[in-house]
C-alpha cells in the first residue's frame, strides 16, 4: 500500500468518526426494526428423513465404477425428488388440499391483504389453493445431497412440527415409490416388445420350418429314387398325410373355440355330426349332444308358447351342459392335434435323418443346408426371446427399488427458527453499511472538498494557501493583532505572498482599463502603482470576507497602505466583520449621484491604519450598467495609484454575474475554499466562471478551515437577492 492509500484510508475513517451520530442513529434504527422484525416471526420446525441411493451393483465389491456412477447421479435424483409428481402425490397423501392449516382465511395477512384489493378470499382460495399449496410444499422442503456421499437430505421447515415430520417422510416414500413404479413400467414396456418379437419370431420360426418341411415332401420322392433308399419316400408319405390331418384338426378346434366363445349352440350341431364311423366316443358324444339339444328346443318353445313361464334356470342348466359337452370335445380335438404335432415333428426329424445320410446331389445338399440353418437360426432367436420373455414377467413381479429410507422424519421438539439475534445483528450490520454508504454518497455528490489535495487535483492549480482552523466572522484583526505569528496569521501570510507572487509576474501593471481611467494629461493624476487583489467564492459562507479583513488588517500591519472594499453589493458583511458602520453614500458614488468616496478609516495594530469602503446594505444597484461599470473602473484605478494593496471582497460567483467584471480588474484573485462546506460539483462550477476571465497564473485558491455547521444554502438570485442582513 503507497502513501496515497494511506491517506486516502486515513481520510475515509476520519469522515466516518466525524458522522458519529448520524451512523449510530441509522444503525440503532435499523436495530430496531430489525428486532421488532425478528420479534413478529412465528417460530417454525424443521425435521429431516435421510434416503440412501444404492443402485444396483453399487454395493459389489469390486465394482467401483457403479458407485461412481451413482454419484454422478445424484444431482438427476435431486430433480426426481422434487418433482412434480412426488409434491402432489405429498399433498395427495396428507390431505393438505382439505387441511385447515392451508386456508389462506386462517391467516391474517392473507386476509389483509385480500381486503386490500378488494377481492373475495373464497373465490381466490377455490381458484389458486392448488397451485399456492403446491408452491409452499416445494418452499417448505428441500432436497440435497449430504456430502460427497449418496444420501438423500429431505428436510422441511414449516410452523407446525407434525407438518415438517409428516412432509419429509411423504416425499421420502413418495421418491423411493415412484423409483419401484418406473422400474416396473419400464419391466413392463420392454416385456411388451420382447412378447411383439416373439411372435414375429415365432412366425419366423414357422415359415422356415415349414419351407424346410416343404423341400423335403417336394424332394423326397427323387431322393428316395436316386438313392435308392425307399424308407424316404414311405416316410414323406406319411408326413404329408399327418400334415394335413393336423392342418384339419387345427382348423376344427379353432372353430369349435369361436363357437364355443359366441354361445352358438346351433352351430356346435355341426361340430357333434355323427358320420357313422366306427369311433364310440364321438358316437356317444353326438348322441348326448342331439338329446340336449332337443331338450333346448322344446324349452325354447315352450317360453314362445308361453312367456309367463320361468324357464330361465332350466336353460341356463342344459346350456352349461351343452357348454361342458362342447369343452370336453375341444379338449379332445387340442389333445389331437397336439399329438398330431407332436408326430409330424417326429416324422420330420426321421425323415431329415434319411434324407442327410443318403448320398444327395449337391444342389439338394446346398437348399437342404440354407434352409435347416434358416430354421436353427430362428429356433434359436425364438428360444432366446421365449427366455427373455420369462425374465422380464419375473422383474415385473419383483422390482425393488433403487433407494431405501436410512432415517424417517421425527417430530421435532423445539424450533429450529428464527435466529432472531441473527436477524437483529445483520439488520444492524446492513444498517451501518446504509449509514457509511449514505456518509460517502453525500461526502462524494452533496459534501464538500476535505484535504488541499483534493482542491488541486479538482482544479489543476499549483498557487493556493491553506488559512488554518478559526471561526467565521470572529474580531479578525484582534486575532491577528494579538497573535500575529499564529497559525491563522502565517497561513494569511502565505496567502498574501502568493498574492504578491501572482501580481509581480505580471510585468504590464498599466492596463488598458487603467489608462482609460486616467486620461493623458492629467498631472494631479498619479499613475497606479499598487496591486489590486480580490477575495470570492463559489457559495456564500465561505469564508472570504474573513479572509478579504484579514488579508487587509496584516498588510497594514507589515507597513503597506492599504484599502479595503466591499463589493458585495447585495449582502455586505465586511463592515460587520471589523464592527464598523457601513457606508451611507457608496450607492451615490457608483450611480455618479456623489463624487466623494465614502471613506472610513480604522486604528489596527495601535499604530497602523487601515481605509476601508464598507458596503451600504439594502440599495439597489446594476453593476453591469455602462455608467456603473465605468465608476467602478475608474475607482479601482484611482486606489490602485493610491494604495499599495487594495483587496476587494466580492459576492459569490455563482450567486451574481458582477463579480465577473470586477475579478478581471484585479491582478490576483484568491478563491476562497471551506472545507467541507459546498458541494464539489458547485465549487468546482464558481472556479471554472473565475477561470473564464482569469488567467490561472493570477489565480490563488485559498482552503480555509473555518469552524462551523455545514448548512443549507441556495446561491439562487431570490435568495441571496437585496436585503439587510
Amino acid at each position: 500500500m503507497n502513501d496515497n492509500d494511506e491517506i486516502d484510508l486515513l481520510n475515509l475513517l476520519f469522515k466516518i468518526l466525524k458522522n458519529w451520530l448520524l451512523i449510530g442513529t441509522i444503525t440503532l434504527v435499523s436495530v430496531l426494526v430489525s428486532g421488532v422484525y425478528a420479534f413478529l416471526q412465528p417460530n417454525v420446525y424443521q425435521s429431516e428423513a435421510k434416503v440412501l441411493f444404492e443402485p444396483s451393483g453399487s454395493v459389489v465389491v469390486g465394482d467401483p465404477s457403479a458407485s461412481i456412477n451413482a454419484l454422478s447421479r445424484m444431482e438427476s435424483e435431486i430433480q426426481i425428488a422434487r418433482s412434480e409428481e412426488i409434491v402432489f402425490s405429498a399433498i395427495r397423501d396428507l390431505g393438505l388440499v382439505q387441511d385447515g392449516r392451508m386456508d389462506r382465511r386462517e391467516r391474517a395477512l392473507d386476509v389483509i391483504l385480500d381486503r386490500m384489493l378488494s377481492r373475495s378470499m373464497s373465490e381466490t382460495d377455490a381458484e389458486k389453493s392448488v397451485e399456492r399449496i403446491r408452491e409452499f410444499v416445494e418452499n417448505a422442503v428441500r432436497v440435497q445431497q449430504v456430502g460427497r456421499s449418496t444420501l438423500l437430505s429431505f428436510r422441511s421447515e414449516t410452523l407446525y412440527p407434525d407438518l415438517s415430520r409428516d412432509l419429509s417422510n411423504a416425499f421420502a416414500e413418495n421418491y423411493v415409490r415412484v423409483q419401484i413404479e418406473s422400474k416396473v413400467r419400464s419391466a413392463i414396456e420392454a416385456l411388451r416388445v420382447v412378447e411383439a418379437a416373439v411372435v414375429d419370431a415365432g412366425a419366423d420360426l414357422e415359415a422356415s420350418q415349414q419351407a424346410l418341411e416343404r423341400y423335403l415332401l417336394d424332394n423326397a420322392t427323387d431322393i428316395s429314387y436316386e438313392s435308392g433308399n425307399v424308407e424316404i419316400a414311405l416316410i414323406a408319405d406319411d408326413l404329408q398325410s399327418n400334415s394335413e390331418s393336423l392342418a384339419g384338426l387345427v382348423a376344427s378346434r379353432d372353430r369349435l373355440n369361436k363357437t364355443i366363445s359366441d354361445r352358438n349352440f346351433e352351430a356346435l350341431g355341426e361340430e357333434f355330426a355323427f358320420d357313422g364311423a366306427s369311433d364310440l366316443l364321438a358316437e356317444l358324444q353326438a348322441q348326448a349332444f342331439n338329446d340336449l339339444e332337443r331338450r333346448r328346443q322344446a324349452l325354447l318353445e315352450r317360453r314362445q308358447a308361453d312367456p309367463t313361464e320361468d324357464i330361465s334356470q332350466q336353460l341356463a342348466e342344459i346350456e352349461s351342459e351343452l357348454q361342458g359337452l362342447a369343452g370336453d370335445k375341444l379338449s379332445q380335438m387340442v389333445e389331437q392335434a397336439t399329438l398330431a404335432q407332436e408326430r409330424q415333428a417326429s416324422l420330420r426329424g426321421q425323415l431329415e435323418v434319411e434324407i442327410f445320410a443318403a448320398d444327395l446331389p449337391a444342389d439338394i445338399a446346398s437348399d437342404l443346408f440354407r434352409l435347416q440353418s434358416d430354421a436353427a437360426s430362428a429356433r434359436d432367436q425364438y428360444s432366446s426371446l421365449v427366455d427373455r420373455v420369462d425374465e422380464l414377467s419375473v422383474q415385473t413381479r419383483t422390482q425393488v427399488a433403487d433407494s431405501r429410507i436410512v432415517v424417517r422424519a421425527t417430530l421435532p421438539n423445539t424450533p429450529s427458527g428464527p435466529n432472531r439475534q441473527m436477524i437483529t445483528a445483520i439488520g444492524g450490520l446492513l444498517g451501518l453499511m446504509i449509514a457509511i454508504g449514505v456518509i460517502l454518497v453525500r461526502e462524494r455528490i452533496f459534501g464538500g472538498f476535505e484535504t488541499p489535495d483534493e482542491v488541486l487535483a479538482a482544479f489543476g492549480t499549483s498557487r493556493y494557501g491553506v488559512i488554518a482552523k478559526t471561526k467565521i466572522h470572529p474580531s479578525v484583526h484582534q486575532l491577528i493583532v494579538g497573535n500575529p505569528f499564529g497559525p491563522f496569521a502565517e497561513s494569511l501570510r502565505r496567502i498574501n505572498a502568493e498574492l504578491r507572487t501572482a501580481a509581480q509576474e505580471d510585468e504590464s501593471l498599466m492596463t488598458a482599463s487603467d489608462a482609460e481611467a486616467f486620461p493623458l494629461g492629467s498631472e494631479s493624476q498619479k499613475m497606479p502603482t499598487g496591486h489590486v487583489f480580490c477575495v470570492t467564492s463559489s457559495v456564500p459562507n465561505e469564508g472570504k470576507s474573513t479572509a478579504a479583513v484579514g488579508l487587509g488588517v496584516l498588510n497594514a500591519m507589515l507597513g503597506s497602505k492599504v484599502c479595503l472594499v466591499d463589493m458585495d453589493f447585495r449582502k455586505p458583511s465586511v463592515h460587520e466583520v471589523l464592527n464598523i458602520d457601513p457606508s451611507p453614500g457608496f450607492a451615490e458614488y457608483l450611480q455618479g449621484v456623489s463624487s466623494e468616496i465614502p471613506l472610513q478609516t480604522i486604528t489596527v495594530g495601535g499604530d497602523f491604519e487601515l481605509d476601508v469602503i464598507p458596503g451600504q446594505p439594502g440599495f439597489t444597484l446594476d453593476a453591469e450598467a455602462p455608467r456603473v461599470a465605468q465608476r467602478l473602473k475608474s475607482l479601482i484605478a484611482e486606489l490602485k495609484a493610491e494604495y499599495d494593496v487594495v483587496l476587494i471582497d466580492t459576492a459569490p460567483l455563482l450567486a451574481v454575474v458582477e463579480t465577473r467584471m470586477i475579478a478581471g480588474f484585479c491582478d490576483a484573485v484568491m478563491f476562497s475554499v471551506r472545507h467541507g462546506f459546498a458541494p464539489r460539483g458547485t465549487v468546482t462550477a464558481g472556479f471554472e466562471v473565475l477561470r473564464g476571465v482569469v488567467s490561472s497564473d493570477r489565480l490563488i485558491t485559498g482552503f480555509t478551515f473555518f469552524r462551523g455547521r455545514q448548512s443549507n444554502y441556495s446561491y439562487a438570485y431570490n435568495s441571496y437577492g437585496y436585503g439587510t442582513n
